[in-house]
């Protein structure tokens, strides 16, 4: 772990630790919160634009991404109107991103077909503030804590999310959890 520029930075061996240490939710609450997001998420879509943009925001190795794009891929097959799906990750690290794009590239096609996924170069999410808004929604699981000035996170992060669009913060409960915080 590496402390740089008032944040944590999961580099290393560090990012091979951690999805067996980090894993996202149980199976069961993990279907349940995901097929609501899917709805939720679906909610932001702009009339006939050919994608949501969703930005995974300390995306890591894709413990939210790889789910929520298999998930989306089933809702979109019941759902056959609603539009394609572009996760945008973005993270501190290469190393977590380069995980997540090995994890992405064994997906099987028919989630590909539903969802663009696309692992941005290793990025601040204090810069995004420069950025145009470009986003219908965005996820923030567990970073404000790793960013001691998390107030300019939070500002930068709404200026990137469209007027109309949603931020989603998880939060998670657990022994683990409990004792981290």
């Amino acid at each position: 772990v590496m402390y740089e520029a008032n944040c944590i930075i999961f580099d290393g061996s560090d990012a091979a630790l951690f999805d067996e240490t980090r894993p996202f939710m149980p199976p069961a609450t993990q279907d349940e919160a995901l097929a609501r997001l899917c709805g939720l998420v679906q909610e932001c879509a702009r009339v006939n634009a050919p994608y949501i943009e969703l930005a995974d925001l300390g995306a890591g190795t894709g413990r939210v991404a790889l789910p929520l794009a298999r998930h989306y891929a089933r809702y979109r097959e019941r759902y056959r109107t609603v539009p394609k799906l572009r996760i945008t990750c973005v993270d501190l690290s290469d190393e977590m991103l380069g995980r997540l794009r090995e994890r992405w590239a064994v997906e099987g096609e028919h989630v590909k077909e539903s969802v663009e996924l696309i692992a941005e170069c290793a990025l601040d999410v204090r810069d995004l503030g420069g950025l145009a808004p470009r986003f219908d929604a965005a996820i923030a699981h567990w970073i404000f804590h790793l960013i001691e000035d998390w107030r300019l996170a939070v500002y930068a992060i709404d200026q990137v999310i469209r007027p109309s669009g949603r931020l989603f913060l998880f939060t998670e409960h657990s022994s683990l959890y409990s004792a981290i915080d």
